[in-house]
């Protein structure tokens, strides 16, 4: 395996573990790995290799490490569910973008000039 590829897998593992994608997303090529593909194809068969398929390095990891899964998986749920909590508690606070603004004592409503007395 390159050797640039090898920190890639539990790179990953941890996105999902994390909740920031699933594995199954990861088994898809990307869009960018497939507009390359036709790239990549032409080159290696010049040199005789077969054309490279699509890896989902994440599975591979997960498959050859499951005790080390297990641990990043507990290690990343009670965050997980800090964050979720968190996000059910911000649910009914009001953001001031959404508060119409009034005006300060003292000052009116419009732009007019106004004499004020204190």
């Amino acid at each position: 395996m390159n050797r640039l590829y090898i920190g890639v897998g539990p790179l990953l593992a941890g996105m999902v573990a994390k909740g920031l994608m699933t594995l199954e997303q990861l088994d898809v090529p990307t869009p960018r790995w497939m507009d390359e593909l036709e790239l990549m194809t032409q080159y290696r068969l010049m040199g005789g290799k077969p054309p490279p398929e699509w890896r989902n390095t994440a599975r591979d990891w997960i498959e050859a490490h499951p005790a080390d899964w297990v641990a990043l998986q507990a290690l990343h749920a009670d965050a997980k569910a800090r964050r979720e909590e968190y996000r059910q508690s911000r649910r009914g606070v009001v953001r001031l973008a959404e508060v119409p603004a009034t005006p300060a004592r003292g000052w009116v409503d419009s732009d007019d000039l106004v004499e004020f007395e204190p």
